[in-house]
């Protein structure tokens, strides 16, 4: 099952980008990110994020509920 766009979307409020895939992950978790955020992050493409529009657009290719 895959994280809500809500639940993405409250996650990545709180992370100041522009970042890598393996430092929103761990800023994430840091910010108390579900196992099931962390394991959705873990499949979007290994680059630089310059802002949440990037992240979600990546979730929303992947049929975000």
């Amino acid at each position: 099952m895959q994280a809500s766009y809500v639940e993405v979307r409250n996650i990545l409020k709180n992370i100041h980008l522009p970042l890598t895939k393996q430092e929103i992950i761990q800023e994430a978790i840091r910010h108390g990110a579900s196992l099931q955020i962390i394991d959705d992050l873990n499949n979007i493409p290994d680059r630089e994020y310059t802002s949440s529009n990037d992240i979600v657009k990546e979730f929303c290719g992947k049929k975000v509920r």
